[in-house]
């Protein structure tokens, strides 16, 4: 479920917001409109009015994810995603009172187990470790009589539901589902439940899964060398945590350390809802309300201050996985809500939005020294990366593209974009975003997304930035972030 998010297409697309009020707006060919309102207990509510068809999707979002974490518990936030739809004392258990003495039990023993594990070889009791092997795996039996495995997903597929689905991501995590727009009752009763009455069952089984995960994300070269990149670019920052977190932690972490997690992210004041579909704004804040009004107001969560400081010299790495040369570039830069984000947007769909761009054009189509190149300019709530990264042919070496990637930077520093270009980036920009805009589950990914980054306004302010841009702030832009002491880079040889 882990997901790594993507850089949101942005462009000139009007809504209107208000506080208990909306109007009727146009938008991907239909309308609808977006209220806000917040509950007395912190819980911000975004709704948008879409009548089209009678159904809708709902996000329940909290704002934690890997850039929360500490040494230690890195991996929770995505562990917690996961524990998130294993039922409460009512959902996914035969017997919760039968149940519960028998998850405790297991939790003491798997406390044992792990320390017991975690001691130097040497020292390790191996005979302790059977034992105590032995009476899990008695007690998971037991376990397994009494629980009842995806309830969760039934009752939502019973009742129309569907895409029911956690992500997790640097600043995030999000709970999704589509449902008909009757059944909206329905996930605000179980969603609520779950953040009163949770019960994180098959824990450490879960555990493994999501070690697994990891595993594989690690003997990806891809996904590793992007960890890589990010690690090795943010000495201080959190972003430099993988979402799924550090392999170490994830084999240790316990109950106890998600519970924690769970007390401190998982309150209605750092949380936020976003509903989309066929529903008016008061029907949906009066279900909000009878259901999420119960959740009690928590203490405000530790706020994120670690700075990174600046970058004083180029970093390079050169990652030893046995594939094809390939490359990745990474710029520091601000963070999403910054004045030069739209500018950012833009250039990089100037140097690899298309078989005619920049990149695209010069080192896949016209030399053929890539089999793709791609660029990200980054959508994250603290300052991020610009990261430009090329899969490269295997006659030449990633240090053949790195130097003809540069060339044409250097051009965009140097040569203003043409009003014609500028305009036609423009405009892909702005078809990219509407069509985001034709279904509930895009207007509530969009929404959510710049919920997480900035605020979802900023989709009501992107088409007078969209027009500030121009060929000399382009080049202000690039001249500023792109240089060789704010970059790092990370590649493989094809030796």
């Amino acid at each position: 479920m882990k997901i790594k998010r993507y850089s949101i297409l942005i462009a000139c697309f009007i809504v209107c917001f208000g506080i208990g009020a909306g109007q009727s707006v146009s938008a991907g060919g239909g309308e609808f409109k977006i209220t806000e309102d917040s509950l007395p207990n912190g819980l911000k509510v975004i709704v948008a009015e879409n009548h089209s068809v009678p159904v809708l999707a709902a996000y329940l979002c909290f704002r934690t994810g890997s850039v929360n974490e500490t040494p230690g518990t890195t991996g929770v936030s995505h562990l917690l995603e996961h524990l998130m739809f294993k039922g409460t004392d009512v959902i996914g258990t035969k017997n919760y009172e039968e149940e519960k003495p028998v998850l405790d039990r297991l939790d003491h023993l798997w406390v044992q187990l792990d320390d017991e594990r975690g001691r130097p070889e040497l020292l390790r009791d191996n005979a302790k470790i059977g034992r105590l092997q032995k009476e899990i795996e008695i007690l998971n039996e037991k376990e397994n009589q009494l629980i009842i495995r995806e309830e969760l997903t039934r009752i939502y597929e019973r009742n129309g539901g569907a895409n029911l689905n956690g992500m997790t991501s640097k600043d995030g995590t999000y709970y999704l589902c589509s449902l008909p727009a009757n059944r909206l009752e329905l996930w605000a009763l179980i969603q609520s439940e779950q953040l009163l009455h949770p019960v994180f069952r098959e824990f450490y089984q879960e555990r493994s899964v999501v070690l697994n995960e990891q595993n594989l994300s690690e003997d990806d070269p891809y996904s590793a060398m992007g960890d890589i990149l990010y690690s090795t670019a943010f000495e201080a920052h959190p972003y430099r945590t993988p979402i799924g977190g550090w392999k170490s932690d994830i084999e240790r972490i316990g109950k106890k350390a998600v519970e924690e997690h769970f007390s401190k992210f998982y309150a209605p004041n750092n949380a936020f809802i976003v509903i989309v579909g066929d529903v008016t704004f008061e029907n949906a804040m009066a279900m909000v309300k009878k259901y999420f009004g119960r959740i009690p107001k928590g203490p405000e969560p530790p706020a994120v201050t670690t700075v990174e400081p600046r970058q004083k010299g180029e970093k390079r790495v050169e990652a030893d996985f046995d594939v094809e040369p390939y490359l990745l570039i990474g710029y520091h830069k601000p963070e999403y809500a910054n004045e030069d984000q739209t500018a950012l947007e833009i250039i990089s769909e100037l140097l690899t939005g298309g078989d005619t761009s920049m990149l695209a054009g010069k080192l896949v189509q016209e030399k053929t020294m890539c089999a793709d190149i791609s660029s990200d300019s980054g959508a994250l709530k603290f300052p991020d990366l610009f990261v430009i990264s090329a899969s490269v042919i295997p006659d030449y070496t990633a240090q053949d593209v790195e130097g003809a990637i540069y060339e044409e930077i250097e051009k965009l520093k140097n040569e203003p974009v043409s009003a014609t270009e500028l305009k036609k980036v423009k405009e892909r920009l702005t078809a990219g975003f509407k069509m985001s805009f034709r279904t509930n589950e895009g207007i509530a990914d969009m929404l959510s997304e710049f919920e997480f980054n900035s605020t979802w306004r900023f989709v009501n302010q992107y088409e007078q930035k969209l027009s500030e841009v121009t060929p000399g702030l382009i080049q202000q832009v690039a001249r500023k972030y792109f240089t060789k002491e704010n970059r790092t880079v990370v590649f493989t040889s094809s030796e």
